[in-house]
């Protein structure tokens, strides 16, 4: 009887634990190499492998706090996020909102510190510089909509920390805060921000920057409406105006935050040469180009590589010097070197004029000069063209050209065949 699963009568062969596991073996290995040469290859092709730009943008309001609870009467909330997130531009953006609004003969107090913590990383071939904006947007306000309002909304000053000094401007010292003072209705708008630049060094390395902004805040509601709004909607509070978006006064809710915006520019390729950020050269745009001299990471180019090939026989091939980022100047071959042997009897040897990299036309000998001697009474010599560098074909004279005299009484003249 036929074994099920046999193929003409016999049992499927079955490959061994030992065998299996040798084939995944190869195979892994195999995979490895693929894998392995295909990084070197585009590595020798393309050279280091280089990733420029921003990254790993990252923030959160760890440390923001509030002094009581959220009710009906009172709120206090925060939060965070990223708008813009590219290689190039980051935005970091922190919300925040305390308001009170409590009835008439009542007061409510709320206070609440606000912190915005910011990391992220800026990576290039060599050096780059970040150009930071830190801002804040928003408005400290009372609204009187009770008889006896004596209310006060108050946003102090803003404090900028960074784990890394920047080479000009600062990140703290650009809000000094707003303050409504004891008062039956005030309304305090702020749109301030600061500037700062870094240039920093990375050849390849990814650069961790980061960022702290703190400030406090306090309200108190006297039969009145006080709100210091930043961009975070209002949570809990009731009927109140001067603590919602939009709110009275009517506000944009995504335009209020404090925000830090980050620009990216690579500097190698800006065609200034940082030598403290570790460029050698920087030919902008020409950096990497073959008659450049200068490579794509702002480095010199070795001495004797070349940076323009001749292109004919009257030119020469210019090499980079080592220590400058642009090719010499395009020189010829000097007067007098050959660039076209004679090819033929009736041809001329032209040569370089040291002023062109094109050989001269191709001349030939004038009809004048002889190409070939006469060899006897019947030939005839042949002239060159002056258009051809070859001699004519030989050719005899004409049948019945004479060639020789009688010499005697039993002679006769002879004449040429004009065959031979």
């Amino acid at each position: 009887m036929m074994n099920r699963g046999a193929i003409g009568g016999q049992r499927p062969k079955v490959p061994s634990r030992r065998a299996l596991r040798t084939g995944l073996q190869r195979w892994f290995v195999g995979s490895a190499c693929v894998l392995v040469l295909g990084f070197v290859w585009g590595t020798l092709l393309h050279g280091a492998v280089a990733y420029a730009g921003l990254a790993s943008p990252s923030n959160n309001a760890s440390g923001s706090s509030c002094s009581a609870g959220n009710s009906s009467d009172q709120f206090c909330g925060f939060s965070t996020s990223i708008p813009i997130n590219t290689s190039t531009q980051l935005q970091f953006r922190y919300a925040w909102n305390i308001n009170a609004d409590v009835g008439i003969f009542s007061t409510r107090d709320m206070a609440g510190t606000a912190t915005h913590n910011i990391s992220f990383t800026a990576t290039a071939v060599k050096g780059y510089q970040l150009n930071v904006t830190p801002q804040i947007t928003g408005i400290a306000q009372v609204n009187n909509d009770a008889s006896g309002c004596n209310g006060r909304a108050t946003i102090n000053a803003v404090t900028g920390s960074t784990n890394i000094t920047p080479n000009s401007g600062s990140v703290t010292g650009w809000f000094g805060g707003a303050n409504t003072g004891n008062t039956g209705g005030a309304q305090i708008p702020f749109n301030n921000s600061g500037s700062a630049v870094y240039q920093r060094l990375s050849n390849g390395a990814p650069q961790t920057h980061t960022f702290t902004f703190q400030w406090t805040g306090s309200v108190r509601s006297n039969s009145c409406e006080a709100a210091v709004r930043v961009g975070q909607q209002n949570g809990s509070t009731t009927s109140c105006g001067a603590c919602d978006y939009p709110g009275s006064p009517s506000r944009t809710q995504s335009s209020d935050g404090q925000f830090l915006t980050v620009t990216f520019q690579e500097l190698c390729g800006d065609g200034v040469v940082q030598g403290s950020l570790g460029e050698q050269c920087d030919l902008g745009a020409a950096n990497g180009q073959p008659t450049s001299c200068c490579t794509a990471d702002c480095q010199l180019r070795a001495a004797g590589q070349t940076c323009r090939a001749a292109v004919s026989v009257c030119d020469v091939t210019e090499t980079c010097t080592g220590t400058s980022a642009t090719c010499p100047a395009d020189t010829f071959a000097p007067g007098g070197t050959l660039c076209r042997g004679a090819a033929g009897i009736c041809d001329v040897s032209e040569f370089c004029t040291g002023t062109s990299n094109t050989c001269p036309a191709d001349t030939f000998q004038p009809p004048s000069v002889v190409c070939r001697a006469a060899t006897d009474l019947c030939d005839a010599a042949e002239n060159c063209t002056g258009t051809s560098a070859s001699c004519p074909a030989d050719v005899p004279l004409p049948n019945g050209t004479f060639c020789r005299a009688a010499n005697g009484d039993c002679d006769v003249d002879d004449y040429c065949t004009g065959t031979s």
